[in-house]
């Protein structure tokens, strides 16, 4: 299985990449279906490989936060979350507004379960957590890599956020352990960054007036 799981990583890591190449060959020949499977393909990405790799048994549904939850596990998940929330919120005030006002906070839905993946992969080649969480968050960053940095000579605000959430991810399921945690941090995260900057936006438009 640490094979199988090798070659699900790899697929997904390289997925972003092998699906520009295929819209810049085929998106003039399939006409009005371009702009439909544009808005399903990080859906499909974020959730198919990883839901595959769990049915199948490539993955463990545990490694991957899934299940197992202690009642104190839950309770002192969320209050390292309530904690991560609280701190990201601060940072986000010292921050200038095109920093996160273009983040959407239906991202976390299709990338947390991706990420989830390439850390229950790792938990099968190491068994140290913090070795574990470490390698899943550079798969996670060769992806964004991959698709970024080549085509970009500078990222855009988008994908620098991205990589920043790539690592607070990581840090939050290495305190909790728990994909459900995870992945509504990440949300509440998205949330609270398009609030601060709708907030911020609303007071500059008010000294401009």
């Amino acid at each position: 299985m640490i094979w199988v799981a090798f070659f699900w990583c790899i697929i997904s890591i390289g997925a972003p990449v092998t699906a520009r190449v295929l819209d810049n060959r085929i998106s003039p020949r399939i006409g009005k279906w371009h702009d439909p499977i544009v808005e399903i393909s990080p859906w499909i990405h974020g959730l198919v490989w990883p839901y595959l790799a769990v049915i199948g048994g490539v993955v463990l549904g545990f490694d991957a936060g899934l299940y197992g939850h202690s009642t104190s596990g839950w309770i002192v998940g969320f209050i390292a979350c309530a904690v991560g929330l609280t701190a990201a919120a601060f940072v986000l005030r010292k921050r200038s507004l095109d920093d996160h006002i273009l983040l959407a906070p239906i991202d976390a839905i299709h990338e947390e379960p991706r990420w989830a993946l390439y850390r229950s992969a790792a938990y099968l080649w190491v068994t140290d957590p913090i070795f574990g969480v470490g390698l899943g968050v550079l798969m996670a960053f060769m992806e964004w890599l991959l698709f970024y940095a080549p085509w970009e000579v500078k990222p855009s605000t988008r994908s620098s956020a991205q990589l920043l959430r790539i690592l607070f991810s990581g840090i939050i399921f290495l305190i909790t352990r728990n994909f459900w945690l995870t992945a509504g941090t990440q949300i509440g995260l998205l949330v609270l960054a398009r609030t601060v900057g709708q907030v911020e936006h609303k007071n500059i438009s008010g000294h401009d007036a």
